[in-house]
């Protein structure tokens, strides 16, 4: 129990984590509200970036858009060396100037 007090985002990030869960379980408009709320908190009163809040709108969406991917097995292999490149080369690209 005394875990969350240790952790970076304490227990804000802890009920973000379980509302989200439950309101994926059944989306019902208690649970949305709960979820809201604890985003807030998390907001507000751990890292005080109120642009979190933005995702709010996407959260409302989401469960309304379809869209269909084929699966693509092997993408993450050679995604994310490639993106780890990318960011070494920008960092070196900085670090020159």
């Amino acid at each position: 129990m005394a875990g969350g007090c240790i952790v970076e985002g304490n227990w804000f990030a802890l009920a973000v984590c379980m509302t989200a869960y439950r309101y994926c379980q059944s989306p019902t408009a208690l649970r949305l509200s709960q979820f809201m709320v604890s985003i807030a908190l998390l907001g507000l009163f751990i890292n005080a970036n109120q642009w979190a809040l933005a995702v709010l709108p996407v959260i409302l969406i989401a469960p309304h858009v379809r869209i269909s991917l084929k699966r693509q097995r092997h993408f993450f292999y050679w995604f994310y060396p490639a993106h780890l490149a990318m960011i070494v080369l920008a960092r070196t690209a900085i670090y020159m100037l």
